[in-house]
């Protein structure tokens, strides 16, 4: 076989692998599903939410009478890292149950990505909703 040859039969085998390819690709890209939460939602409808946020109300007022009647700044100022520090916790708290509730929600539904509805103009798969229900039970 001579040089030409050679060259179509590379051509031809290249352009099948890249077809193929593009076929696999298409293919996985169909079973590929991205949803959206809503973080704001999340934290004020979800009774996990309210309940914590309640609390972070409760210690605020709470913080802030204590503060009021300091005599000293060392005295406001540990108690202003006292209130970050719950805050802190408390945010800690609800984002580990909502990571959970999520994860629960996209293995039944057969999602492999969530963002947060923010980020995006525009998606059909809110999912925030059921994450609520998950995180209510």
């Amino acid at each position: 076989m001579n040089k030409s040859t050679w060259l179509i039969v590379g051509a031809i085998l290249l352009g099948a692998l890249l077809i193929g390819g593009a076929v696999l690709f298409a293919a996985n890209q169909m079973s590929f599903k991205i949803a959206t939460v809503n973080l704001n939602k999340l934290i004020q409808d979800s009774e996990l939410g309210q309940k914590l946020g309640q609390e972070l109300n409760n210690k605020k007022t709470e913080i802030e009478g204590k503060i009021a009647s300091a005599k000293t700044n060392e005295e406001k100022e540990k108690l202003t890292k006292e209130f970050e520090q719950f805050q802190s916790t408390k945010d800690d708290e609800f984002t580990k149950k909502a990571k959970k509730a999520i994860s629960n929600v996209c293995k039944k539904k057969g999602i492999k990505a969530v963002a947060s509805s923010s980020m995006f103009v525009h998606n059909e798969l809110d999912i925030t909703d059921d994450v609520i229900k998950e995180l209510d039970k």
